[in-house]
């Protein structure tokens, strides 16, 4: 609640404050959406072959998304997914880009991950509210698995190199069209 004082009364006045998600909701909220759609990309059951890891990848896999086994030929990604007020592109040059130190972070758990192979690419799903969302992916799995595969005309597409991190940018909505 949020008090204001009204001067023709002169008493104080509750204004009830509409509450919004915490944190770890709005990433959960955003991790649900991502595994929903990649599961529809693929045509496969959410719950099933694909779901979110519950305690942001702390049981399964150390990935925030776990995909059996047997539909990872589709989508072999080691997956982090971030909603944060600071997922922004504008500090890409700067010698400590939170983003790029979450893409860093998705590569280490890969080599901890008992569920997937060391050499799994990793892939950075981040946003912002009402920005977004965005994919990251180094540009050697970038050129392996992303840049002979779309349907688009690159022209069409949303593509930004990161030379100082040797990373590529890409719209997740055009991400899912691979």
């Amino acid at each position: 609640t949020k008090r204001k004082w009204n001067i023709e009364t002169s008493n104080m006045k509750t204004k009830e404050r509409k509450k919004g998600i915490n944190g770890k909701k709005k990433g959960s909220i955003f991790e649900l959406k991502l595994a929903k759609q990649i599961a529809e990309k693929l045509n496969i059951e959410y719950g099933k072959y694909i779901r979110r890891t519950p305690g942001s990848g702390s049981l399964l896999t150390r990935s925030d998304l776990w995909v059996d086994e047997k539909y990872r030929h589709n989508f072999p990604w080691f997956l982090e997914a971030k909603k944060r007020a600071t997922a922004t592109l504008d500090k890409c040059n700067s010698d400590n880009w939170e983003v790029y130190n979450w893409y860093k972070e998705s590569k280490d758990k890969i080599q901890h991950d008992p569920s997937y192979p060391i050499d799994s690419p990793a892939l950075l799903v981040f946003a912002k509210n009402n920005v977004g969302p965005f994919v990251m992916i180094g540009s050697a799995d970038y050129m392996k698995y992303v840049a002979h595969n779309f349907t688009l005309h690159p022209v069409d597409l949303f593509n930004m190199y990161v030379p100082k991190y040797d990373v590529h940018i890409l719209l997740w909505e055009d991400f899912l069209l691979l």
